[in-house]
């Protein structure tokens, strides 16, 4: 991020596209789109790199269904997850 050394802003977005219900194909889950966002900072300390990562996914908190077991099962799509890591080389 500009003016911001070591800093990092991410984001993504996933698109699901409209998926059957049934093996003939006659009902279908509506289309979802989820976005995710995160900061990492990785900056050196004492000669050492460390990086402390900030991940939201999901963060408007969309409720889809997604498959599972190479499409043979569903289930319901991961809500807002936060996560949180900090790493150092010695």
């Amino acid at each position: 991020m500009p003016g911001v050394p070591d800093l990092t802003l991410s984001g993504g977005m996933n698109y699901n596209g409209r998926r059957p219900l049934d093996t003939l194909n006659t009902a279908f889950f509506a289309p979802s789109t989820t976005f995710d966002t995160g900061l990492r900072y990785n900056p050196e300390l004492y000669g050492h790199r460390f990086s402390a990562t900030l991940n939201a996914f999901n963060i408007f908190d969309r409720a889809y269904w997604t498959y599972y077991r190479s499409g043979d099962g569903l289930l319901m799509g991961a809500g807002r997850t936060i996560t949180f890591s900090l790493k150092a080389t010695l």
